[in-house]
Formats: C-alpha cells, sequence, structure tokens
C-alpha cells in the first residue's frame, strides 16, 4: 500500500509541475502581441498627421491704372487744331456756349513783327523774353437771353512747360485780329499775346477761375 501510494503522489507532483510549465509558455504570447500592436498604433499615428499647406497668399498689390488724364487738363492739354466745347459761365457770371479752337502759334522775331505792324509805340520784348501769340478761331454756339458773350484777352492765362504761371498781363494795342464781344451764331478769330521765356512751350488756359478752366498746348 505504501509503495501505492507513493506512486500516486510522485504521479500528483509531476503532473502539477506539468501544469505550470504549460501555463508559462501561455503567458509569453500576449507580450509578443502588444508589441506588434505598438508597433501598428505608431504607423496609423503617422500617417494620420496633415501635411504642411502649401497654398501662398496671392498678391494684394492693385494694378495701376493706365488711364490717360481728362482732356483739357494741364496733363492732357487740347491739342493745336483740336476744337473744344465750353459750357458754362463767364467772367461777368453770363451763361454761354462757346467752341474754341488754337489754329496758329506764332512766336519770336515773327510775332515782334506783328507786334511792332500792330502799332510801333508797343514795347520791345525784354532780354531773356519773347513774344508769343496764340490764334483761337471761336464759334458762338448760344448764350443765355441771347445776350452778347463777352471775350478778351484777359480770360487767358499762360503757364510755362515748367508749371509756373506768368502773371504778367500783356496789352498789345492795334494787334489784329483781335478778340471782341460776339453773339450767338457767329464766329472769329483773334489773337492772345503773352510774354514768355525764350525757348519756352507754355499752356494757355481759358478762364482757370472755372473749375481750373480748359487747357491748350502752344506745339
Amino acid at each position: 500500500m505504501k509503495k501505492i501510494f507513493a506512486v500516486i503522489v510522485c504521479l500528483a507532483v509531476a503532473l502539477s509541475m506539468s501544469a505550470c510549465t504549460s501555463g508559462g509558455e501561455s503567458s509569453a504570447t500576449p507580450t509578443g502581441n502588444a508589441s506588434s500592436a505598438t508597433t501598428v498604433a505608431s504607423s496609423s499615428s503617422a500617417s494620420s498627421v496633415a501635411p504642411a499647406s502649401s497654398t501662398a497668399e496671392e498678391s494684394s498689390t492693385a494694378p495701376v491704372s493706365s488711364e490717360a488724364p481728362k482732356e483739357g487738363t494741364r496733363k492732357n492739354p487740347i491739342a493745336v487744331g483740336e476744337t473744344v466745347t465750353f459750357d458754362g459761365m463767364g467772367t461777368t457770371f453770363d451763361q454761354y456756349t462757346v467752341e474754341l479752337t488754337v489754329t496758329e502759334v506764332v512766336r519770336g522775331e515773327e510775332a515782334a513783327a506783328i507786334v511792332k505792324e500792330g502799332n510801333r509805340f508797343n514795347d520791345e520784348a525784354p532780354s531773356g523774353k519773347e513774344y508769343i501769340l496764340v490764334k483761337f478761331h471761336i464759334n458762338a454756339l448760344d448764350s443765355a437771353n441771347d445776350e452778347k458773350i463777352d471775350l478778351n484777352n484777359a480770360m487767358f492765362d499762360f503757364v510755362s512747360k515748367s508749371g509756373v504761371k506768368y502773371d504778367d498781363f500783356v496789352s498789345v494795342a492795334g494787334l489784329e485780329p483781335a478778340l471782341t464781344d460776339i453773339y450767338a451764331g457767329g464766329e472769329m478769330d483773334g489773337y492772345v499775346p503773352a510774354l514768355i521765356d525764350e525757348g519756352d512751350s507754355p499752356n494757355v488756359v481759358f478762364l482757370e477761375r472755372n473749375d481750373g478752366g480748359i487747357w491748350f498746348a502752344t506745339e
């Protein structure tokens, strides 16, 4: 009996040791799986990172305007031979409509001869100055209440090419043709004289006090 009991005890011990060995091997597997799971998670995290934006802001600089300045202004004067219409008030608040055209520009010795022909007592041009005579053709279209239209040399100013106004009003006696009063339906020609710096190419301004006036080129 003792031998049989001893055999049973040995078998029980052997079975117990076998069970412990089997349990240790199964506990190692999850460790390996955990490592694998960690690797997958890391890969997934890396792929979820959004790429940096490559969109650049567009330039906000506005395009430069290429429009020409308004016609009849200092930067865009009416050319010789071109006609422009004035519709407004004159120096005495008389309302009228006229067309103006520069038809001729005379200067230097030729202008001095015309001035002297008008009246031999007219002054000669000072040193460094010269006469310029700008001939205007006027076409009177309309006037308020059919009143006469007063046009004279004092309504015109000369401004140098560099932008300096010639302040001195020049009166030339006997200059022909000359501007005078006119009624709607009439036409006339007349010289507007000035003394300018030699070699200058000034602009002529009609009624400068009226919103800057109408500017005419002389060349």
